[in-house]
């Protein structure tokens, strides 16, 4: 996944105005960031997440390590989306 562009510029095109993201169902409104990736649209947050994981994945607490992942408990898909991207950038910083 390349650097986001903004969804402004997809809908000039009419590209996301029937679309919404392919990971969380949800509408992809002027001004958010995309993932460019080829494909159906997706957030740039859902996009890290499906990448990167969940911030108990990127902790390595989740199945994959034999722990159960409640990182996301009680968020939506998007929810989770933010969370994990916030999770990423705060570790590389």
């Amino acid at each position: 996944m390349s650097c986001s562009k903004n969804a402004e510029r997809e809908f000039a095109k009419g590209l996301l105005q029937s679309e919404g993201c392919v990971y969380c169902h949800e509408p992809i409104l002027p001004g958010e960031r995309i993932a460019e990736v080829e494909g159906p649209p997706l957030h740039y947050e859902c996009g890290f997440r499906m990448v990167c994981g969940s911030v108990g994945h990127q902790e390595n607490q989740c199945p994959c390590h034999g722990i159960e992942d409640h990182s996301e408990d009680g968020m939506t898909l998007r929810e989770g989306a933010k969370a994990a991207l916030a999770h990423g950038e705060k570790k590389a910083a």
